[in-house]
């Protein structure tokens, strides 16, 4: 194992674990006294002979030499690393290689042979060697002073640069545009904006050079991106020295919506009225309305990407969304296990909130029962859990225990593999992946193309693109349960909506 360890302030502490975690918690193996450090806030693994840095959606986040983290990164040396913007730590690997240590023996040795060689008896090699070391001494001193003139050459560089920041408020990333919309604008450090540039579809729609940073967007004036499509909205910083640099961006679709006149309006009969209190059928959801809600569910998210949506694809979810709106109830069943799922994926394995709930909406419906060789929230075997090694978790306990503690640990050490290992953070391959091995997804994932926005018409294997069309239709009915005619439950999304917003356990 290479010798890394890491630095903060004037305390240095050894990597020599395969794991160590980094937070407030006193259970993490480096615990940081700092109020913007999240209980369990980071973590860095070796493996395969590398470093890696994975943030565990902490509140605050972190910043590797200045730029955000979203997924798990490869540390290389000197790195510094910033968490919740406030602890700063350098990462620095010790090792030095067999062959570097013996040329410096090698050196060491000949040079104290050569020094023995000197003839003392002769003042002409003392001179020159008092001058040798008088020239070396200078040298030292100049490459010093150089060293020192370079690093303040960078900080007076970085000190220079512009550090604005602007966030679209609103609209959301997802959202679809049916009528005239006002765009919001966020401002951080403005004494160096000369004007913000907001550009739609890559065409600019507005510039504004003063505060209160805001335009408005009407859905007529773009008649040609009413198709379903997503369209980038982005916004741009231009600094007084000229510099545009990209600032945020979200994905919105847009739709013209008339308005229906006195004359559609249909009034309800008394018939109606009588029966207006059983449950109804709900109306078919269009596909741009599925297509905001599965946008929704993937903004929940926090290493989401900008994926394209196949009109195959949307259509397969609006068909599946019917197995899930036989019956109602799920809200009550998944609430049962709300401490338990959000400990488990969450808390101790730095999952996204949503995940473990979706999951089992997804696989179970919360419903527990063994079907065949599958069995608990997450529908996996014994026999799959044994061969992965997960049974260690719960040795004397069964998937199909009444409190789920079995199944939840040993999906949520699952899930954490392919999430983080396997899919370097992208939730949507691991969801295709449930139910394959460790080995078998990542087989897989080295298969699969660099550019993975377009999923649809990457995956191919057909249980794997079920597992997404049923994750995504669970999804959205779970979350918009009135929507699709189920009166009594409520959105999934309130078992850990603060989870989202940023706060722990």
């Amino acid at each position: 194992m290479k010798k890394a360890k890491i630095k903060i302030g004037e305390k240095e502490f050894p990597l020599e674990d395969n794991i160590t975690t980094i937070g407030r918690a006193p259970d993490n193996k480096i615990i940081i006294q700092d109020s913007n450090v999240s209980r369990y806030h980071a973590e860095i693994e070796y493996r395969n002979g590398e470093f890696w840095f994975t943030d565990l959606k902490s509140s605050n986040g972190s910043f590797l030499n200045d730029s955000p983290i979203h997924s798990t990164v490869q540390l290389k040396n000197k790195d510094l690393i910033n968490l919740g913007g406030t602890s700063e730590i350098e990462f620095i690997i010790e090792e030095e290689t067999l062959e570097e240590e013996l040329i410096a023996e090698k050196t060491a040795h000949k040079s104290n042979e050569d020094n023995k060689q000197l003839p003392e008896s002769k003042p002409e090699a003392k001179q020159n060697n008092r001058l040798f070391k008088k020239s070396f001494l200078a040298l030292t001193i100049l490459l010093l002073l150089l060293g020192l003139s370079i690093i303040l050459l960078l900080v007076l560089r970085k000190d220079s640069e512009c550090k604005a920041k602007a966030i679209i408020d609103s609209p959301e990333n997802g959202d679809v545009i049916s009528q005239e919309t006002q765009i919001l604008i966020s401002v951080e450090n403005a004494d160096c904006i000369r004007q913000i540039i907001i550009s739609l579809n890559d065409h600019e729609i507005a510039q504004l050079e003063e505060q209160p940073f805001s335009a408005k967007i009407d859905p007529e004036d773009f008649p040609e991106l009413a198709d379903g499509g997503n369209y980038p909205l982005q916004v741009f910083i231009e600094d007084t020295k000229g510099n545009r640099i990209l600032s945020s961006s979200i994905l919105l679709a847009f739709e013209t919506i008339t308005p229906p006149t006195s004359e559609d309006q249909v009034t309800e009969t008394p018939e109606d009225q009588i029966n207006s209190n059983l449950p109804r059928k709900p109306e078919k959801i269009s596909l741009i309305e599925t297509q905001r809600m599965i946008q929704k569910i993937i903004s929940q998210f926090s290493n989401r990407q900008n994926y394209k949506f196949e009109e195959d694809f949307l259509e397969a979810v609006r068909r599946a969304t019917e197995e899930y709106t036989k019956e109602e109830g799920f809200s009550n069943r998944a609430e049962a296990y709300r401490d338990l799922i959000n400990i488990e994926f969450h808390k101790e394995n730095g999952l996204d909130a949503p995940l473990g709930f979706l999951l089992a909406m997804s696989r179970s419906k919360f419903k527990p029962e063994k079907r065949g060789q599958l069995e608990g929230l997450w529908q996996l075997s014994e026999d799959f859990i044994k061969k992965g090694g997960y049974k260690d978790l719960c040795p004397e306990s069964s998937l199909s225990d009444k409190d789920q503690v079995c199944a939840a640990k040993t999906a949520a050490i699952y899930t954490k593999a392919l999430v983080f290992k396997i899919f370097n953070g992208d939730f949507i391959y691991a969801v295709a992946a449930f139910g394959m091995t460790e080995q078998e997804a990542v087989m897989w994932a080295n298969s699969l193309p660099q550019d993975r926005a377009n999923f649809w018409k990457i995956i191919e294997n057909r249980n794997q693109k079920e597992n997404l069309v049923k994750f995504f239709a669970a999804s959205i009915v779970a979350d918009n349960p009135q929507s699709f005619g189920l009166k009594t439950d409520k959105p999934i999304s309130s078992l850990y909506r603060n989870l989202i917003l940023g706060s722990n356990l």
